[in-house]
């Protein structure tokens, strides 16, 4: 594990560790005072949101840097994203993010390790017939969870948002 955390900002340049620095600070000052203090109240449950939302940004910054560690971040932050979403009542959150992000970190996870080359991935890009078949599935598995969540009782429906 250590030799997965070890490198993981190697090769960064100044002005882009000074642009995630930024980042993370901006939303910090905006995290304190909109989430905390309006949403919870002064700090209530403020480190643990805080982790949630570091650990997807070091999630999306590996992940386009090529670095396998992005799926570590990336499985705190699914769980809890997921945790969040169903102490508030956002059912269709949790059953995405536990149902289709959890295993999806696992498979890539795995798959990412198999296909390293010299500690390095080889990406490629996906074509016609395969950006088509990501497309069926994503309505697919869209059709399938409306349908699921249609079974909660408290529902909101559809026709009464239109």
């Amino acid at each position: 594990m250590v030799e997965l955390v070890r490198g993981e900002s190697e090769g960064d340049t100044s002005e882009e560790v000074c642009r995630q620095l930024e980042f993370v600070r901006n939303r910090l000052v905006c995290f304190v005072y909109f989430d905390c203090c309006w949403v919870y109240g002064p700090f209530q449950g403020f480190f643990f949101g805080f982790t949630v939302f570091i650990t997807g940004v070091l999630c999306v910054v590996l992940a386009a840097k090529g670095k396998l560690m992005s799926y570590v971040y990336g499985m705190y932050n699914t769980i809890g994203y997921a945790y969040l979403a169903y102490i508030n009542g956002l059912f269709g959150e949790v059953m995405l993010n536990m149902l289709f992000f959890v295993p999806m970190n696992v498979v890539g996870f795995y798959m990412w390790r198999k296909n390293l080359q010299g500690g390095k991935l080889s990406m490629r890009q996906m074509g016609l017939k395969g950006i088509l078949l990501v497309g069926v599935i994503c309505i697919a598995g869209s059709l399938l969870l409306g349908f699921s969540l249609s079974f909660i009782p408290g529902k909101i429906r559809l026709t009464s948002m239109l």
